[in-house]
Formats: structure tokens, sequence, C-alpha cells
């Protein structure tokens, strides 16, 4: 189904973007565990991986705020979701949310 298309897809982008990387781990887009999305993990070898913190950047909070939520509960272990853009067909070039420099400035400190 589209779920494993989409799976495929992704790793043949990452293989292309870097030969030498090994993809082990998938995060479930929007964090929704679908029996489908596990069943299709495992079956291309994927463990399911889950963050820990969700700064919540994509709204925009600010940097200071960004940097507060990872600061304030990272512990070794931690995952910190962080978003790179917006999925296709929801990219809004006009839309406030969809620049991602604080969260890129946020990575700074």
């Amino acid at each position: 189904g589209q779920t494993r298309r989409e799976i495929l897809e992704a790793n043949a982008i990452f293989k292309r973007a870097c030969p030498a990387a090994t993809v082990r781990y998938m995060r479930a887009p929007y964090g929704i565990w679908t029996k489908e999305v596990i069943a299709e993990s495992t079956k291309a070898g994927l463990t399911a991986l889950h963050w820990s913190i969700d700064p919540r950047d994509w709204s925009r909070p600010g940097v200071d705020a960004i940097v507060h939520a990872v600061l304030a509960s990272a512990q070794p272990g931690s995952i910190v979701l962080l978003h790179d853009g917006s999925p296709p067909g929801e990219w809004d070039p006009n839309a406030r949310t969809t620049s991602r420099d604080q969260t890129v400035t946020a990575l700074s400190r």
C-alpha cells in the first residue's frame, strides 16, 4: 500500500544522499503509529522510534521557548522532535508557521 511505498521511497532517497548510511529507525508520520505503519516498518527492517521532547517548534513560539523546552526536559537518551519543513501539499510560503528560522537559531544555542 501507500505506507510501504512511502517507506521504500524515503529509504531510496536516504541511500542516494548517503550511500554508506544504513536506515535503522522510523518515526511515524505525525507520531501516529497505526497497525499498518507498525507492520510495514517492521517488514522494512526498521525499528519504531518516537520522540521524548516536543518543543512545538513548528508553532514558532520563539527561540527562547524552544531552547527552554528542550533543555528543561533533556536527559541522556532523549529524542528531540524538531521540524525542517512542511509535508508536501502543506507548504505555504506566505504562512508564518512554515519558516524554520527559529528552529535553526535555537540549534546554535
